[in-house]
């Protein structure tokens, strides 16, 4: 057996511990690299289509960028798990109707947002769901010109999740950087008044 049919079959067997979503876009991403795997430490001349929430070090090469993407893969399965599958497909269905159903978005992130902005205002993480109260306590808690407080606010409140949902380093990692990544789009809700619809939603 050659060395990449050797790589391809262990990965393959390695899908065992993802999702059923997550099995369909990696056995997608594997078929799309497998005759790019020539020999380990050449580069991969493809891409892989479904874009992780913290993204893969493009300088990996050959199998370690597959087996580090993988197991960012497996990161980000694993929080989604922590939740109900209703209220995940009712969020994203919100946040994104048709994508979620029709290309390869990433999952992660909404979902991430979304239990972020409850753990700040102490809601119920179970339905994913923000409420009019809840809008009103986040923009008290994050309307401050302070954007370095601003950032330390998500920050803890990652902290305080990735305990909750006993997340380990990685996935904690992951949370935080998520966290930090929704500065821009806060700032934004502030700036211009409007609704926290786009980044907290409220689910009918």
């Amino acid at each position: 057996m050659g060395k990449s049919n050797a790589v391809f079959l262990a990965l393959g067997a390695f899908l065992g511990v993802v999702g059923r979503k997550s099995r369909l876009v990696v056995n997608h991403c594997l078929r799309t690299v497998h005759n790019g795997i020539t020999q380990i430490g050449r580069p991969i001349p493809c891409d892989i289509d479904y874009q992780l929430s913290c993204p893969v070090d493009e300088g990996l090469r050959g199998v370690w960028y597959l087996r580090t993407w993988l197991e960012q893969l497996v990161t980000e399965d694993a929080f989604l798990r922590r939740f109900d599958p209703a209220a995940v497909r009712r969020l994203l269905a919100a946040v994104c109707p048709e994508e979620h159903r029709e290309l390869l978005v990433n999952l992660y992130e909404p979902v991430a947002a979304a239990a972020l902005g409850l753990t700040l205002t102490e809601g119920p993480l179970d339905g994913l769901s923000q409420t009019q109260a809840g809008w009103a306590h986040l923009t008290d808690l994050l309307e401050t010109p302070d954007l370095e407080k601003r950032r330390q606010t998500l920050e803890q409140a990652g902290e305080r999740l990735a305990r909750r949902l006993e997340l380990g380093p990685q996935g904690t990692a992951c949370l935080l950087e998520c966290a930090r990544g929704l500065l821009p789009r806060i700032g934004a809700v502030l700036e211009t008044g409007n609704s926290w619809q786009g980044v907290f939603p409220i689910l009918d």
